[in-house]
């Protein structure tokens, strides 16, 4: 090839980046007062805004507002005040004005350890958490808008006593952007349920296609394939099960993070086929209704309903994952967490093929931030439907409305068998 004409494709590849470069979109966020790390996070949540114009930037900014909040909220800022604007010309710009606020600060910490641990004199606890330091939502991890199409992925993971997960996920949003997507995940648990009694060791991936229908319901329509290997008192097995589903959810609330109205209605459905990438016939169903209601501004009233269910001719090739195990704080108080179950001949926990779960509650207002409650839950885990026995319980709790949603200390007494009182502690909004 001649050296002129090599000259003039490189001319022209060298002139066609340039082009593309000034086109690009830019992206401005400036805070008052200034702050490095908030504001890498939120450029980092939002990323490249690729070969939009301004008219394209209009609609998306409504994405990046949301964005930005979870950056400034994911490093302890839930008071933000944020405003855009787009600037037109060669080179558009989608500016955020953003003023943090007052961070939320850890007022107390104590790090505990139990177990052989605590014995061991080289065993040193990492002190990383100091009171008065900015609470930092540290464990998942989103690289947002990867390109111009705007897609994201991430990953999740869970650390506690009796489960540890990892998940993965990548969304390819649809149109309308900010309500519909369509979500392929890929995800690990390994827990120990009913106190060890049974243990799952559970691989999980598919798609799911979310979607907000005109009358406000969300949808997510699935199709999980799972692999799980598990341990159900002294027996062992293994379950590898295809699954399509529907899942249908209900919000009403006048505010996201303390409602003072509101209701919250769920649904799900799954299903398996033998022989189709499956070991067993299935139907796996779960419904949960919560309501709250608020009288004289002080007078709280709380209703919560969970029922639960497998259809199979073969209940003992369903996996611990998919069996239900009631009692704990979002369950039944007053009982241990995943204590109420059917047994097996030895007395191990197995998990049942039904399950109820109900509550009520009442809340007093005794100062801006803080409330007093009392209430009662009666529910269980259960093989057969013919007047299943339920377990009641009784009891009092204190509610500090903190800026991330009410915190939650209970007191529980169960009126059926054990005696005594438990401790149950929990935060998150109340739908």
């Amino acid at each position: 090839m001649p050296i002129s004409i090599r000259r003039s494709i490189a001319c022209a590849v060298l002139l066609c980046l340039t082009c593309a470069s000034a086109w690009a979109a830019e992206l401005d966020v400036r805070l008052e007062p200034d702050n490095r790390a908030l504001r890498q996070n939120v450029e980092n949540y939002i990323g490249a805004l690729g070969e939009r114009d301004e008219r394209e930037l209009l609609r998306y900014s409504r994405i990046a507002h949301r964005q930005a909040e979870k950056a400034l909220q994911a490093l302890g800022y839930y008071q933000a005040q944020i405003d855009s604007q787009v600037q037109g010309g060669e080179t558009p710009r989608l500016i955020l004005r953003i003023q943090p606020g007052e961070p939320v600060r850890l007022r107390n910490v104590r790090v505990q350890v139990e177990g052989p641990a605590a014995q061991q004199a080289t065993f040193r606890v990492p002190q990383r958490l100091h009171s008065g330091e900015v609470l930092d939502h540290g464990l998942n991890w989103t690289r947002h808008w990867v390109n111009p199409q705007g897609h994201s992925y991430g990953a999740e993971t869970e650390l506690s006593a009796p489960r540890q997960n990892v998940g993965l996920y990548y969304d390819v949003p649809l149109d309308p952007p900010l309500t519909d997507k369509l979500r392929y995940v890929a995800g690990y648990q390994y827990e120990e349920l009913a106190d060890t009694d049974s243990l799952s060791r559970l691989l999980k991936l598919g798609p799911e296609w979310h979607s907000e229908l005109p009358s406000g319901w969300q949808r997510v329509l699935s199709l999980k394939w799972q692999h799980e290997e598990y341990r159900l008192g002294d027996d062992s097995g293994l379950s590898t099960l295809l699954m399509p589903g529907v899942a249908y959810s209900y919000l009403r609330s006048d505010s996201r993070i303390d409602p003072s109205e509101g209701y919250r209605l769920q649904f799900e459905l799954a299903a398996a086929k033998d022989g189709v990438l499956s070991d067993a016939n299935l139907v796996h169903a779960n419904a949960q209704l919560r309501g709250l209601t608020t009288l004289g501004k002080r007078h709280r009233f709380l209703g919560r309903v969970q029922l639960g269910g497998n259809w199979t001719d073969e209940y003992v090739n369903v996996p611990p994952s998919l069996r239900y195990f009631a009692g704990g704080d979002q369950s039944v108080r007053g009982y241990d967490y995943q204590s109420l179950s059917p047994t097996n001949s030895d007395g191990d926990r197995i998990g049942g093929r039904y399950q109820f779960a109900a509550s009520a509650e009442y809340q007093y207002s005794i100062a801006e931030r803080w409330r007093v409650a009392t209430f009662v839950d009666q529910g269980n885990a259960f093989n057969s439907l013919d007047f299943p026995t339920l377990k009641s319980s009784v009891g009092v709790g204190l509610r500090w409305v903190s800026p991330v949603g009410p915190i939650r200390i209970d007191l529980a007494h169960p009126l059926d068998g054990d005696t005594g009182v438990r401790l149950h502690f929990s935060m998150g909004p109340e739908l």
